[in-house]
């Protein structure tokens, strides 16, 4: 399929990655997630074989976004005294 023809469906992917990381946005990291999930792509099985999988990037990501969040949390909260 043509790289135009596949945006509908990497929109649609990004959004459920989103939605599956508790997020109330679509960003970069959804897309990268969401294309991550073509496993016919060669430039995904070539970062695959160096360890970087959807699985492995969902999951630092999680790590990541959670620090993130719950800083911003405490500053925000914080604030407020």
């Amino acid at each position: 399929p043509s790289t135009k023809s596949m945006v509908p469906q990497v929109r649609r992917a990004a959004a459920e990655e989103a939605l599956r990381l508790g997020e109330g946005y679509v960003g970069s990291e959804h897309i990268l997630l969401a294309c991550l999930n073509d496993r016919h792509s060669v430039a995904v099985k070539t970062l695959a074989e160096v360890g970087f999988t959807h699985d492995s990037t969902a999951k630092l990501l999680k790590n990541r976004l959670g620090a993130i969040h719950r800083i911003t949390l405490n500053n925000y909260c914080s604030n407020d005294r």
